[in-house]
């Protein structure tokens, strides 16, 4: 287990059709998450969950949040457990779903993702809820991970509690 674990929150520079969907039809500032564990990074990118260097992560991004574990985050997270799902496929055909989820909820109504497939395939706010361990990141409480978009997990993460604390200015502008 990792002692600084690091959440990045993100989006596409330039044109990218995957990001300006994810960010348009959850009406977002963020498209994607990462999990850095000193210069490395595990996310769900579009050849599925991997694990690259910091700098090969950023490359093509724009970074919008950073938070980092505090010392009762770290009690809870652990990495290696999350990385056991490293090679897992991107779950492309699940992005429709969040959409539909988010208009649920703002209707007051709570359904799963009619796309999300959790045997098969990940996409990148998914597996980052996977790096709670045994369920008890208090900030996490109630989400499904197969309706958590990036935008979902960012507002918890924003929310305020004991286990993240944002750090300013992000890594990289």
């Amino acid at each position: 287990m990792a002692d600084r674990l690091r959440f990045i929150f993100t989006a596409a520079k330039g044109f990218s059709p995957i990001s300006l969907a994810i960010r348009l039809f959850t009406w977002s500032d963020v498209s994607h998450v990462g999990i850095q564990d000193g210069g490395m990074v595990v996310s769900a990118e579009s050849q599925g969950i991997i694990e690259q260097s910091l700098d090969d992560f950023l490359l093509g991004r724009v970074t919008r949040y950073v938070f980092e574990a505090t010392e009762e985050g770290v009690l809870h997270l652990d990495l290696d457990r999350a990385r056991i799902y490293i090679g897992t496929a991107y779950g492309y055909q699940s992005l429709p779903g969040f959409f539909i989820a988010d208009v649920a909820e703002a209707a007051g109504k709570s359904i799963r993702n009619p796309f999300g497939d959790r045997n098969a395939s990940m996409v990148c706010s998914e597996f980052a809820l996977y790096s709670d361990r045994d369920g008890l990141v208090p900030e996490w409480e109630g989400l499904d991970p197969e309706t958590t978009s990036p935008k979902k997990l960012c507002k918890r993460f924003r929310s305020g509690g004991p286990t993240f604390a944002q750090l300013y200015p992000p890594l990289r502008a």
